[in-house]
């Protein structure tokens, strides 16, 4: 029972999900006690503008920063410890073990609800060297923040990105704008794999246009230091030297301390919740990019590292221990990112998971202008839509253009939530006037040239 009838609630991990959980449970019960632990040196941070900060763009790295431990606690009344690491779960008895990672001072501390928000980790691949602590991975505002201070103290020349997913490419792109010489080493087919290769060619010839050298086939398998700096990265019998090495070759869901406790790992490598959040353990909960979500389209288990879903899955978290009864339905991997002038955004299923869960598919692409043809800039959208051939719903749908436009993937994503037909998206109702759109919205050209094809 909660002591003096205040509920006690332990966060573990202070972004997206942790915070979102915190922040929410105490807006329902202002009574609630509850401690956020945090690993790193910060809480409350956008990751996502970390590419932003190191070209320039955003001035300060406090700009990145929603909360400190003292305004959290000014402002909402919750305690953040920084560089508190969670050392082990002892669930039986309702505690955590913690420490602090600069004293090595450990404490119990009791809790009534647990959440978990424990988020990701970088992962190296088999290049060796990676887990050198010369070499950058971007994963926290600690990496962000070395990564500056290295460009600015030692003003390297030249950078290879090992991996050309989201933040390889917008690392890369930041380098190349600080100008630097910029290589991209991709061990797969194509850039991006997000989005399927005719979209990633988009993004190549983007990025390729700025000057950024990209490799694909090129599997990075040793970075080369000399001394204790890196000196290159060797890649396919090839070596490609440089003074700057990033690597980003994926991510997987932080759960070790899940798993040493005994909470249930799901089949996707992420910690198996309800749609309530809840865990295998009553009263335990997990959040954002440790915990499973459902694929809205699949109904198959998968991770998830967007922010998107984690503020979510931490809302729907801190209104069930609050006592409300509230459940997260899925998710579409719906995303969007910018490379230089080119926006790239994406929804549901691309080719390859449509094959790899066996649906019979049809897919179109085509090219469309983004405003009334006589209309300044004249500018255009790429748009490819997936449907299934059975039944004529939307599956998926990717988007390349100028960086308003393709934030039209939203009315895709409802689209899909909603499960409408080709024909229902060819009718919804858009807006149109010149400076905004053509008489036919790029995404109803797609729609009625993929019901042509389901046609023949």
């Amino acid at each position: 029972m909660a002591r003096f009838g205040k509920k006690r609630v332990i966060v573990v991990g202070g972004n997206a999900a942790g915070m979102t959980a915190a922040s929410r449970l105490l807006r329902l019960d202002p009574e609630a006690e509850v401690t956020i632990l945090e690993r790193s040196a910060h809480i409350s941070y956008s990751i996502c503008g970390a590419s932003y900060y190191l070209e320039g763009l955003i001035p300060r790295v406090e700009d990145l920063v929603a909360f400190t431990p003292e305004t959290l606690w000014k402002e909402r009344r919750i305690q953040a410890r920084t560089e508190w690491e969670a050392t082990e779960l002892r669930l039986s008895r309702r505690e955590v073990e913690c420490r602090d990672r600069r004293t090595g001072l450990s404490e119990r501390l009791p809790f009534d609800n647990l959440v978990l928000a424990t988020g990701y980790h970088p992962l190296t691949g088999s290049v060796a060297g990676a887990e050198h602590p010369a070499v950058i991975k971007i994963s926290q505002l600690e990496d962000v923040i070395r990564l500056k201070r290295f460009l600015e103290e030692r003003r390297p020349r030249s950078a290879v990105i090992v991996g050309g997913g989201y933040i390889g490419l917008n690392s890369a792109e930041a380098l190349r704008k600080r100008g630097l010489s910029v290589r991209v080493l991709e061990r797969d087919e194509q850039i991006f794999r997000a989005v399927d290769p005719d979209i990633a060619a988009l993004v190549e010839k983007e990025c390729s246009g700025a000057g950024i050298e990209i490799s694909c086939f090129a599997p990075a398998s040793a970075i080369v230091f000399e001394g204790d700096h890196p000196a290159g990265v060797v890649a396919g019998g090839t070596s490609y030297p440089a003074e700057l090495v990033v690597v980003d070759v994926g991510v997987a869901p932080s759960v070790d301390l899940a798993s040493q406790a005994g909470l249930r790992i799901g089949a996707s490598g992420a910690i198996a919740v309800s749609p309530r959040m809840e865990t295998s353990q009553d009263g335990v909960y997990a959040a954002g990019n440790c915990a499973e979500s459902i694929h809205w389209i699949t109904r198959r288990a998968v991770t998830s590292a967007l922010g998107t879903h984690a503020v979510k899955q931490g809302r729907v978290a801190g209104e069930n221990i609050a006592g409300l009864r509230s459940e997260f339905p899925g998710v579409l991997q719906t995303s969007i990112t910018r490379f230089f002038s080119l926006s790239v955004a994406r929804t549901g299923l691309n080719e390859r998971e449509a094959r790899q869960f066996g649906f019979d598919f049809a897919a179109v692409s085509v090219t469309s202008p983004t405003r009334a043809g006589y209309f300044p800039p004249k500018e255009k959208v790429a748009v490819k839509l997936l449907c299934d051939r059975k039944t004529g719903k939307l599956l998926g749908a990717q988007m390349a253009g100028p960086s308003w436009s393709a934030k039209q993937i939203d009315v895709a994503a409802a689209a899909i939530t909603a499960g409408l037909t080709l024909e229902q998206v060819a009718q919804m109702d858009l807006a149109y006037s010149p400076p905004h759109a053509p008489l036919w919205d790029p995404l109803q050209v797609a729609a009625n040239a993929a019901l042509r094809q389901l046609r023949r």
